[in-house]
């Protein structure tokens, strides 16, 4: 291999290098506990659903009682 070649090659693995990100690896959790994920999760979908269909009623605290048996949201699905 000439020292030309041999050049352009470094250069070639120095660009792909220069793109290369490297990232830390750390866990992220920013809920103390299952049950602070699940009260979060709740109250973020009884939002978007009661956008979606507000009559609905449904806030984080008869979230599930509201889609338990389904029949409030297949009403609501298709009813319109």
């Amino acid at each position: 291999m000439d020292r030309s070649h041999a050049a352009n090659a470094r250069r070639k693995r120095s660009c792909k290098m220069a793109n290369t990100v490297l990232l830390e690896s750390r866990s992220f959790r920013p809920f103390k506990s299952s049950e602070e994920y699940l009260w979060a999760m709740k109250e973020d979908l009884a939002e978007w659903l009661n956008g979606l269909y507000p009559e609905l009623y449904m806030n984080v605290n008869n979230f599930m009682d509201r889609l338990d048996t389904g029949v409030a949201l297949c009403r609501e699905l298709f009813i319109r």
